[in-house]
Protein backbone atom coordinates (compact mmCIF):
# COMPACT_ATOMS: atom_id res chain seq x y z
CA UNK A 1 0.00 0.00 0.00
CA UNK A 2 2.74 2.57 0.74
CA UNK A 3 4.20 2.02 -2.76
CA UNK A 4 0.78 2.46 -4.37
CA UNK A 5 0.06 5.64 -2.44
CA UNK A 6 3.53 7.01 -3.21
CA UNK A 7 3.16 6.28 -6.92
CA UNK A 8 -0.52 7.19 -7.42
CA UNK A 9 -1.45 9.29 -4.38
CA UNK A 10 -1.53 12.56 -6.33
CA UNK A 11 -3.60 11.22 -9.23
CA UNK A 12 -6.94 12.97 -8.67
CA UNK A 13 -8.86 10.74 -11.06
CA UNK A 14 -7.58 7.58 -9.40
CA UNK A 15 -8.15 9.05 -5.95
CA UNK A 16 -11.79 9.77 -6.78
CA UNK A 17 -12.22 6.19 -8.01
CA UNK A 18 -10.52 4.83 -4.88
CA UNK A 19 -12.88 6.80 -2.65
CA UNK A 20 -15.89 5.32 -4.44
CA UNK A 21 -14.53 1.80 -4.95
CA UNK A 22 -10.95 0.90 -3.96
CA UNK A 23 -11.08 -2.37 -5.92
CA UNK A 24 -11.83 -0.57 -9.19
CA UNK A 25 -8.95 1.81 -8.52
CA UNK A 26 -6.57 -1.11 -7.98
CA UNK A 27 -7.85 -2.78 -11.17
CA UNK A 28 -7.31 0.45 -13.07
CA UNK A 29 -3.60 0.40 -12.19
CA UNK A 30 -3.26 -3.24 -13.22
CA UNK A 31 -4.13 -5.45 -10.28
CA UNK A 32 -6.42 -8.41 -10.87
CA UNK A 33 -8.50 -10.39 -8.40
CA UNK A 34 -10.22 -13.74 -8.54
CA UNK A 35 -14.01 -13.44 -8.19
CA UNK A 36 -13.78 -15.00 -4.72
CA UNK A 37 -11.08 -12.57 -3.57
CA UNK A 38 -12.98 -9.65 -5.04
CA UNK A 39 -16.14 -10.63 -3.14
CA UNK A 40 -14.25 -11.11 0.10
CA UNK A 41 -12.38 -7.81 -0.19
CA UNK A 42 -15.51 -5.91 -1.21
CA UNK A 43 -17.45 -7.32 1.75
CA UNK A 44 -14.63 -6.44 4.12
CA UNK A 45 -14.43 -2.87 2.75
CA UNK A 46 -18.22 -2.47 2.78
CA UNK A 47 -19.16 -4.12 6.07
CA UNK A 48 -15.98 -4.14 8.14
CA UNK A 49 -14.37 -7.30 9.48
CA UNK A 50 -17.09 -8.39 11.93
CA UNK A 51 -20.10 -7.52 9.82
CA UNK A 52 -18.52 -9.02 6.68
CA UNK A 53 -18.28 -12.31 8.51
CA UNK A 54 -21.88 -11.98 9.71
CA UNK A 55 -23.07 -11.09 6.20
CA UNK A 56 -21.36 -14.12 4.64
CA UNK A 57 -22.70 -16.41 7.39
CA UNK A 58 -26.26 -15.17 6.80
CA UNK A 59 -25.89 -15.59 3.04
CA UNK A 60 -24.49 -19.11 3.46
CA UNK A 61 -27.27 -20.05 5.91
CA UNK A 62 -29.94 -18.83 3.52
CA UNK A 63 -28.40 -20.79 0.65
CA UNK A 64 -28.12 -23.93 2.79
CA UNK A 65 -31.73 -23.57 3.97
CA UNK A 66 -33.04 -23.41 0.43
CA UNK A 67 -30.49 -25.72 -1.16
CA UNK A 68 -29.42 -23.25 -3.85
CA UNK A 69 -26.86 -20.55 -4.52
CA UNK A 70 -28.46 -17.14 -4.93
CA UNK A 71 -27.43 -13.61 -5.78
CA UNK A 72 -28.84 -11.96 -2.68
CA UNK A 73 -28.67 -8.53 -4.38
CA UNK A 74 -30.96 -9.68 -7.21
CA UNK A 75 -34.50 -8.90 -6.03
CA UNK A 76 -36.10 -11.05 -8.71
CA UNK A 77 -33.94 -14.05 -7.79
CA UNK A 78 -34.84 -13.62 -4.12
CA UNK A 79 -38.53 -13.39 -5.00
CA UNK A 80 -38.35 -16.57 -7.10
CA UNK A 81 -36.59 -18.37 -4.29
CA UNK A 82 -39.16 -17.23 -1.73
CA UNK A 83 -42.03 -18.12 -4.02
CA UNK A 84 -40.73 -21.68 -4.12
CA UNK A 85 -40.05 -21.75 -0.37
CA UNK A 86 -43.41 -20.27 0.64
CA UNK A 87 -45.59 -22.85 -1.14
CA UNK A 88 -47.13 -23.88 2.17
CA UNK A 89 -48.03 -20.32 3.17
CA UNK A 90 -51.48 -18.93 2.60
CA UNK A 91 -51.71 -17.21 -0.80
CA UNK A 92 -52.46 -13.81 0.77
CA UNK A 93 -49.37 -13.89 2.99
CA UNK A 94 -47.23 -15.18 0.16
CA UNK A 95 -48.19 -12.27 -2.08
CA UNK A 96 -47.64 -9.76 0.74
CA UNK A 97 -44.21 -11.23 1.48
CA UNK A 98 -43.20 -11.15 -2.18
CA UNK A 99 -44.42 -7.57 -2.40
CA UNK A 100 -42.41 -6.64 0.71
CA UNK A 101 -39.21 -7.85 -1.01
CA UNK A 102 -39.54 -4.98 -3.49
CA UNK A 103 -39.75 -2.42 -0.68
CA UNK A 104 -36.43 -1.20 0.69
CA UNK A 105 -35.37 -1.09 4.31
CA UNK A 106 -36.02 2.44 5.54
CA UNK A 107 -34.87 4.68 8.36
CA UNK A 108 -37.47 6.19 10.65
CA UNK A 109 -36.57 8.08 13.82
CA UNK A 110 -33.04 6.65 13.71
CA UNK A 111 -34.34 3.09 13.48
CA UNK A 112 -34.30 0.63 10.62
CA UNK A 113 -37.61 -0.64 9.38
CA UNK A 114 -37.90 -3.59 7.02
CA UNK A 115 -41.27 -4.38 5.41
CA UNK A 116 -40.35 -8.09 5.74
CA UNK A 117 -40.02 -7.79 9.53
CA UNK A 118 -43.67 -8.62 10.23
CA UNK A 119 -43.43 -11.82 8.14
CA UNK A 120 -40.16 -13.21 9.50
CA UNK A 121 -41.95 -15.89 11.54
CA UNK A 122 -43.51 -17.31 8.33
CA UNK A 123 -40.30 -19.06 7.29
CA UNK A 124 -36.78 -19.45 8.79
CA UNK A 125 -35.20 -17.89 5.70
CA UNK A 126 -37.17 -14.67 6.21
CA UNK A 127 -35.63 -14.02 9.62
CA UNK A 128 -32.14 -14.32 8.16
CA UNK A 129 -33.11 -12.28 5.12
CA UNK A 130 -34.39 -9.45 7.34
CA UNK A 131 -31.08 -9.34 9.21
CA UNK A 132 -29.10 -9.46 5.97
CA UNK A 133 -31.17 -6.65 4.44
CA UNK A 134 -30.55 -4.48 7.51
CA UNK A 135 -26.81 -5.02 7.20
CA UNK A 136 -27.02 -4.03 3.54
CA UNK A 137 -29.02 -0.90 4.37
CA UNK A 138 -26.48 0.21 6.99
CA UNK A 139 -23.55 -0.39 4.63
CA UNK A 140 -24.17 0.86 1.10
CA UNK A 141 -22.45 -1.00 -1.75
CA UNK A 142 -19.28 0.23 -3.40
CA UNK A 143 -19.75 2.29 -6.54
CA UNK A 144 -20.06 0.39 -9.80
CA UNK A 145 -17.93 1.16 -12.85
CA UNK A 146 -21.01 2.68 -14.50
CA UNK A 147 -21.71 5.04 -11.61
CA UNK A 148 -18.07 6.15 -11.47
CA UNK A 149 -18.15 6.90 -15.21
CA UNK A 150 -21.34 8.96 -14.74
CA UNK A 151 -19.75 10.96 -11.93
CA UNK A 152 -16.63 11.59 -13.99
CA UNK A 153 -18.64 12.73 -17.03
CA UNK A 154 -21.03 15.00 -15.15
CA UNK A 155 -18.52 16.53 -12.79
CA UNK A 156 -14.92 15.91 -13.80
CA UNK A 157 -13.59 18.21 -11.07
CA UNK A 158 -15.78 16.73 -8.35
CA UNK A 159 -12.65 15.95 -6.36
CA UNK A 160 -9.91 18.46 -6.77
CA UNK A 161 -6.41 18.21 -5.36
CA UNK A 162 -7.00 15.19 -3.14
CA UNK A 163 -4.03 13.04 -2.24
CA UNK A 164 -3.35 10.13 0.05
CA UNK A 165 -0.50 9.91 2.52
CA UNK A 166 0.44 7.07 4.79
CA UNK A 167 1.95 7.85 8.14
CA UNK A 168 3.38 5.17 10.32
CA UNK A 169 2.34 4.98 13.94
CA UNK A 170 5.18 5.17 16.39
Amino acid sequence: MPRIVEEYGNNNELTAIALANPLLALEKIGYTFSPEAKTEIENHVRFGKENASRYMTLKKNIEQSVGATIDIDDTQAVKQLLERELKKSTPGDKEKILSAIDKPVSFSKSELSDPLQKYKSQHPVLEQLVELRKLQALNPPLATQESIEKIQKSSPSFFNKISFRISRKK
